[in-house]
């Protein structure tokens, strides 16, 4: 009986902590539009950031700003068409939760566009 709650109770930890969290949050500015998916475990995340611009002409450097409760990111890149991906992973740190908003600000051309990604 003994070995049978032992396996009963290692296989119930190894099954939770194998399990998987999903969130995603979307945004809208006058010029861009943006996502951020989070994949998480119990001591682990690994996300992405995905911006488009909505705009008809080309897109070259850019600076952006991302301000959430976990922390600001911050960056410069070329963008190659209208969309650029950032991602992101940690382990043991302070995971997104539903009720997170993420700030965006893009600058590009001497153009700026602020907007919140939301669940």
């Amino acid at each position: 009986m003994l070995l049978v709650s032992m396996t009963f109770y290692t296989i119930v930890t190894l099954l939770t902590g194998c399990q998987q969290k999903t969130l995603s949050f979307e945004g809208k500015g006058d010029y861009w539009e943006g996502s951020y998916i989070s994949n998480q475990t119990s001591n682990s995340e690994n996300g992405e950031f995905m911006f488009g611009y909505t705009g008809e002409e080309s897109i070259g450097e850019i600076e952006y700003f991302i301000t959430s409760r976990a922390g600001d990111s911050s960056g410069n890149i070329n963008v190659d068409g209208k969309v650029f991906t950032r991602s992101t992973a940690c382990s043991g740190c302070a995971k997104t939760v539903e009720d997170d908003e993420f700030h965006v600000v893009i600058q590009w051309d001497g153009k700026e566009d602020s907007f919140t990604l939301k669940r």
